[in-house]
C-alpha cells in the first residue's frame, strides 16, 4: 500500500463508514443474541364465554407477557365451566 493514500480523504470516508457499519452490525448480533426472559406475570387481556355442543360452558382466557427485549407475547387458555384448565 502506498502511503500517499493516506493522504486522500476518500479513503478515511471509505474507511471510517465500514468500521461504522461494521459496529452497527455487531451490536445489532449481540442485542439479539440475550435469550429471552419473562420479565412479569402474565396479564389478562380478555376472557371470552363459548358455549359448545351438548351445552358445555369453556372460557378462553388470552394473556399478554412482557419480555426483556420490549416484545409482548400472547398465551391463550381454555377452562371449563368448573375452572379446570383444558390444555
Amino acid at each position: 500500500m502506498s502511503f500517499n493514500k493516506l493522504k486522500d480523504p476518500m479513503f478515511w470516508f471509505y474507511l471510517l463508514t465500514a468500521v461504522y457499519l461494521i459496529a452497527i452490525i455487531w451490536g445489532i448480533i449481540l442485542d439479539q443474541v440475550k435469550p429471552l426472559e419473562v420479565t412479569g406475570q402474565p396479564e389478562l387481556v380478555g376472557q371470552y364465554d363459548i358455549t359448545g355442543s351438548g351445552q358445555v360452558k369453556r372460557t378462553l382466557q388470552i394473556y399478554r407477557i412482557k419480555t426483556n427485549r420490549g416484545e409482548e407475547l400472547v398465551s391463550t387458555e381454555w377452562r371449563d365451566s368448573d375452572g379446570r384448565n383444558k390444555d
